[in-house]
């Protein structure tokens, strides 16, 4: 034995679970019949990413990956018939990444915990249909998951466990066509062998929270399978078991999923001089935990070694002894296996305080190789110490007091829809004299199908000045419905009890688009038969053939088809798959809204059907597993065969009109023209708008500043594109909406705009608007207006506001209504885009052509201003107000009269100087004053 002394001081060390005692086994299973033509393996102590990466590139793909012994383990495989894949990991269970997987057509087909990281592995052409997962702390919680979705055709794929919870996936289209699962405090070897004598073979054998949890399938592609146990990673048995053509199929432990690493304890000994007649073993620490023992030795031999799995630890004055729990670094005497190492750590249980020597012990007798090949019962090393001592930690106190304040919140999305996470951010400034600590903000909506942490912690924040962001995830679920969501902000300082209030989010939402899948058409059709007469008889070929089509409005993703028929004497031979017949039920990755798949099930009558009728019971279900079908269809023997049904021509409905993202503070930070725009019950489809809002230039154009944009224009385009759409009664799919656009982009919309007029005829009504930056030419002094990607320096590449014109009125057309928000004497909102210039330029003015009328937001020689209370330009906030006010029935006088008033006088009030102007061509005379706005 190897006797310690111990000395007292402070080191942690992570804590292992009680099922870590008492399981510590590798789970191996093995098969045949798979398909699987080659395999490797790895072991790694880190994420084997790189090794992934390298075994990818030459056609493997992940089967199995597992965490023990503080290594991950990982197998990947040749033949899965898997095309492409990806791995995600994270602290928490990758709901988002499994959600956009799906979204791209891939499966979940492995998922594992380990080193306080979930990961989960997706692939596409696994060939299996819709999925679902669940997340339980209790297996007799997962029992319950396991039978709600069993009834619904789903079938166990994927169990494992870490983190405190069960993970589960259930698959449809695995091929399976039942299943059996229980749990054992031991290994579930009986099991096993009982159904395997049933024609069931493994699916999984997963351990978590004390618990073998084993599932069996009857089923699949399995022709033989094998198992094995063992302390120590299975490389021999691995290697023999392939000698024999089995291939892997599930590597699992049993061994603590949080390892041991090496920390801070209570108590340790740093050094210790060892006295030893063994000096290949010398003692590097050991370390007393909160609940373990643990002794840390350095190996000095060449020779290969292991340690017994019955050593322990005994205090000598008290002959207690404490067993060995586990070990790293150094496999147990299993099997005489042994291997070289440099040092290794040994796990006992937690030795009693007042403890100050300890033998270490190793029972002679049970193997050849004993502690490392040395007995270890004559080595004596002592180290003289103070008994252990318990330490209590002193509760933290406070100083100075933090000043903290919203520096700024954006969210990620203008509208959030069903399903969809968007990311809320806030960040705080503390400008007080003490650091923010333990800060954390509290969200709370009107919309329950909303959802998000309810207490987000922000990091530190430092004193004078400090600054951080909290990222908070708001998840849509699949029943939201379309509305306003108002999301509640409040901020709490727990420590010096401080509440920051009164902001609010109003985010627009967007229901779910529904599919809804039916049976279009179908038909039972002879296939082959000694003597065809288009009727069912025995002894010949029949094809069941339909229609799946999908009537909704939405797109019906990941569709699983099944059909069953269990009459005697129906044979199925399989569906037809070009040329072939394959015995496996079709999925579809998506059938869009009015499309349709066609299917062909093939089945062969014999001489022992019996019945007057052949039923078949056809199932689908897409991703969601609420808008599929289930129903039955007879079809009468010696009958003449019909097909019945129709495809419907779906028309497909316009998504609800998006908003935009307002930040409000509560109750009056609301701008009135943004919120309850009245609806026109008029649609006028004989109308067209094109609407551009060009806000952001200096992210398209180097040396150009924020200073230089144009305050509000997105918001202007999007506000005046909603009131087309309620107040004038336009439809939306008659608007088009440039924002931030090119010079391209906005003459490729005016012949857009043009077009339409074309098609319309004289009829048409035309609307354009333009909020953004104008220049006039320093040579010609003609007005421009300016794309995003040109400036004063290149004005030429602009457009010039004469040719918009001309375009616009191009065909004949009933009325053209111009809006601009932008001056073209070389101001700006609030920064020119022409820095040379220090006067500003009366442009010249362009004719109006036709029955245009032109409504400008400032003359010649002013600068169009921005209301920034309001949000918009002052021109387009008062042009929104009137048409709220009277719901679009206004003259264009009253409607002239209204904003150039208004925005004269708000501006004045302001200290700025504009004065809105209308221009018509003069054949109209006093003719336009009386034209309605609709």
């Amino acid at each position: 034995m190897m006797r310690i002394l111990l000395i007292s001081a402070f080191f942690v060390l992570t804590q292992i679970t009680d099922a870590f005692a008492q399981k510590r086994l590798w789970a191996l299973v093995m098969s045949k019949g798979l398909g699987y033509t080659q395999q490797a393996w790895r072991t790694r102590t880190n994420f084997p990413e790189k090794e992934i990466n390298e075994l990818w590139a030459e056609g493997y793909q992940i089967t199995s990956l597992n965490y023990a012994e503080m290594r991950w383990a990982l197998v990947m495989t040749k033949g899965t018939g898997y095309t492409t894949q990806r791995w995600f990991n994270g602290e928490t269970f990758p709901a988002d990444d499994i959600k956009k997987g799906w979204d791209e057509s891939y499966s979940i087909t492995h998922a594992t915990y380990g080193n306080k990281r979930w990961v989960v592995v997706m692939s596409k052409n696994s060939n299996l249909g819709l999925q679902a997962w669940r997340t339980r702390t209790n297996f007799s919680e997962i029992e319950k998951e396991i039978k709600d979705l069993r009834d619904k055709g789903y079938f166990i794929t994927t169990l494992t466990y870490g983190n405190g919870v069960w993970a589960l996936v259930m698959s449809k289209g695995a091929g399976y066509t039942n299943q059996y699962y229980t749990t054992k405090s031991s290994y579930p070897d009986t099991e096993i062998k009982e159904y395997w004598d049933k024609g069931y073979y493994i699916t999984s054998v997963e351990y978590g929270n004390g618990l073998w949890a084993i599932v069996m399938s009857l089923g699949g592609k399995h022709t033989h399978q094998a198992w094995r146990t063992r302390y120590n990673y299975p490389d021999k048995e691995i290697k023999e078991l392939w000698d024999d053509g089995n291939y892997i199929s599930y590597l699992g432990s049993s061994f603590d999923y949080e390892m041991l690493s090496a920390g801070t304890s209570e108590q340790s000994i740093s050094n210790p001089k060892v006295r030893t007649p063994h000096s290949l073993n010398q003692i590097s620490s050991v370390a007393v935990t909160p609940d373990y023992t643990v002794v840390n030795v350095a190996y000095t031999g060449t020779g290969n070694c292991c340690i017994n799995t019955k050593t322990y630890i005994q205090d000598p004055k008290t002959q207690k002894k404490y067993d060995l729990l586990w070990a790293t670094g150094i496999p147990f005497c299993e099997a005489s296996y042994t291997k070289p190492t440099k040092e290794y750590t040994l796990y006992f249980q937690r030795i009693e305080n007042g403890t100050n020597e300890i033998d270490i012990v190793e029972p002679e007798g049970e193997n050849p190789f004993c502690f490392y090949g040395i007995s270890m019962s004559t080595s004596d090393a002592t180290i003289t110490s103070n008994p252990i001592t318990q330490v209590v930690s002193k509760p933290e106190t406070y100083g100075l007091p933090p000043i903290l304040a919203i520096e700024d919140i954006t969210f990620s999305e203008n509208t959030i829809d069903a399903e969809e996470t968007a990311q809320l951010k806030v960040t705080l400034k503390n400008i007080g004299p003490g650091d923010a600590k333990d800060v954390y903000l509290n969200l709370e909506s009107n919309i329950p199908q909303l959802s998000f942490g309810s207490k987000n912690l922000f990091p530190t924040i430092s004193a004078n000045g400090g600054v951080q962001t909290v990222t908070v995830n708001v998840k849509a679920s699949i029943d939201l419905p379309s509305s306003m969501a108002l999301i509640k902000l409040e901020v709490v300082e727990p420590n010096f009890k401080v509440k920051i209030q009164g902001k609010q989010l109003s985010v627009p939402t967007r229901e779910f688009s529904k599919p809804e899948l039916l049976l279009a058409k179908y038909a039972v059709i002879e296939n082959q038969s000694a003597s065809p007469n288009n009727q069912i008889d025995l002894n010949e070929m029949v094809d069941l053939q339909f229609a799946l089509q999908n009537v909704g409005q939405g797109n019906a993703e990941r569709v699983n088809v099944s059909v069953e028929n269990n009459q005697k004497g129906v044979m199925f031979l399989g569906v037809v798959k070009g040329q072939q017949l394959v015995r496996e039920n079709p999925v579809f990755n998506s059938i869009n809204s009015g499309k349709y798949e066609t299917l062909t099930y093939r089945y062969f009558i014999n001489s022992e059907f019996t019945d007057t009728e052949l039923k078949f019971s056809i199932k689908a279900n897409e991703r969601v597993g609420r808008f599929g079908l289930s129903t039955q269809k007879n079809f009468a023997i010696n009958t003449k065969l019909e097909e019945t049904g129709f495809i419907r021509n779906i028309a497909v409905a316009e998504k609800v009109s998006t908003g935009k993202v307002v930040i409000e503070d509560i109750p009056d930070f609301v701008v009135d023209v943004d919120t309850d725009i009245p609806t026109s019950s008029v649609t006028r489809n004989n109308v067209y708008a094109l609407i551009i809002g060009n806000e952001d230039y200096s992210s398209r154009q180097q040396g150009l500043s924020k200073e230089q944009n144009v305050d509000f224009a997105v918001n202007d385009a999007n506000v005046f594109a909603l009131y087309c759409e309620k107040v004038l009664g336009v439809p939306k799919r008659q608007i088009k909406v440039l924002l931030n656009s090119t010079a391209a982009e906005i003459s490729q919309g005016i012949a857009w705009l043009t077009n339409l007029a074309s098609i319309e005829g004289p009829n048409a009504e035309l609307i354009f608007y333009y909020s953004g930056h104008g220049l006039p030419s320093e040579q010609t002094q003609e007005a421009y207006i300016v794309p995003v990607d040109v400036n004063g320096m290149n004005l030429e590449y602009g457009l010039k506001l004469n040719d918009v014109y001309k375009r616009l009125s191009e065909h004949p057309t009933k009325r053209i209504s111009v809006f601009l928000d932008a001056c073209f004497s070389g101001g700006a909102r609030s920064q020119s885009l022409v820095a040379v210039k220090g006067v500003k330029i009366r442009p010249k003015e362009s004719p109006i052509p036709g029955n245009m009328v032109v409504f400008a937001s400032s003359t010649g020689s002013e600068s169009s201003a921005v209301y920034r209370p309001k949000r918009h330009g002052y021109f387009t906030y008062f042009l929104l107000k009137k048409l709220k006010d009277s719901q679009g029935a206004v003259t264009l006088e009253e409607l002239t009269n209204f904003v150039s008033k208004n925005v004269s006088k708000e501006a004045g009030l302001d200290g700025k100087v504009q004065n809105p102007q209308v221009s018509v061509n003069p054949a109209l005379g006093d003719a336009w004053k009386n034209w309605k706005i609709k």
